[in-house]
């Protein structure tokens, strides 16, 4: 199996760069950016190098390729692979687009870490000094995101490189899910009150204390907003849908009305022309008698006495 490099770039310079990838085949040599993938690593280091609208096809390539190698524990672990979602995708593309950059934060993560234990042990740090290298470090690499996209991929970065579990993964670019943030050495770690970060503005006398929320911090109060406005939502749509059967119940008794009423109508124009029939017809008796009458009065005259 075969995935892509750049051309004119040994193997270990990683794969192809976005935009340059097609189905890889053993007619390819190093020359034309084809080279050997002899594990799960190398597919996953050419896979997450790519956009994530070209991961399923590019994957299912590779799969497919170790099938006709005759290795089906590989295809099996390369269609394993998840399709990046959209925050893992911009953190691979930065970290991917400078790696001294990667080197540099953490290296100050590192540093950091060194620094909290020494404080822990009473010893002097230039804690304020770290703190502001870890900043510019993060920084660097989150300007490369688009904009759209920095905060979350700020989040996750951080989050990152605080977990010596993700170093790996951060180093290649080869995230299928951003890491969920849990800290920050930006603010989060205690710091002895006589540092003094001097990378943040002084404050007013007087004036209010400043947040310690970092992005990363702030992203879990906006997911948990998002949650709780998510929430309300559904019982909104929840609502709206007993209102819209509330009134659907309102239309049909309406309607049921309206046909009682007509039935009603109806009926009652029948019973007028029922008690105009009957007043007719009593006088029409009534006409009967009379004549029955004179009939048997004129009779009774008419008869010998």
């Amino acid at each position: 199996m075969w995935v892509m490099v750049e051309p004119g770039s040994r193997a270990k310079a990683g794969p192809c760069l976005p935009g340059t990838w097609r189905a890889a085949t053993r007619r390819g040599s190093c020359d034309d950016g084809v080279v050997p993938a002899e594990s799960v690593s190398d597919a996953a280091l050419a896979l997450y190098g790519l956009p994530p609208d070209e991961f399923v096809e590019a994957r299912n390539t590779l799969e497919r390729e170790a099938r006709v190698d005759g290795d089906r524990e590989l295809a099996k672990e390369i269609k394993a692979l998840r399709k990046p979602s959209v925050v893992a995708a911009s953190l691979n593309a930065v970290v991917r687009a400078d790696p001294d950059a990667v080197q540099e934060l953490l290296a100050a993560v590192a540093d950091l870490r060194d620094a909290q234990q020494q404080i822990a042990s009473g010893r002097a740090s230039d804690f304020a000094a770290l703190q502001g290298r870890y900043r510019q470090a993060v920084r660097a690499l989150v300007d490369l995101a688009d904009e759209s996209r920095r905060f979350e991929t700020q989040a996750a970065l951080e989050a990152a490189a605080i977990d010596t579990s993700f170093h790996d993964r951060l180093r290649t670019g080869t995230f299928a899910a951003a890491p969920e943030p849990t800290g920050s050495f930006g603010m989060s770690l205690p710091v002895p009150d006589d540092v003094v970060d001097e990378t943040r503005p002084a404050k007013e006398p007087g004036a209010a204390p400043t947040s310690a929320a970092t992005p990363v911090r702030h992203l879990q109060l906006v997911r948990a907003a998002r949650t709780k406005a998510e929430a309300a939502r559904d019982r909104a749509r929840a609502a709206d849908r007993s209102l819209d059967d509330a009134r659907a119940a309102v239309r049909a008794c309406d309607e049921r009305i309206a046909a009682l009423e007509a039935e009603l109508a109806s009926a009652e124009r029948d019973r007028r022309r029922a008690q105009e029939a009957v007043a007719t017809a009593e006088k029409a008796v009534a006409r009967s008698a009379d004549e029955v009458a004179e009939a048997e009065e004129a009779l009774r005259r008419s008869a010998p006495s």
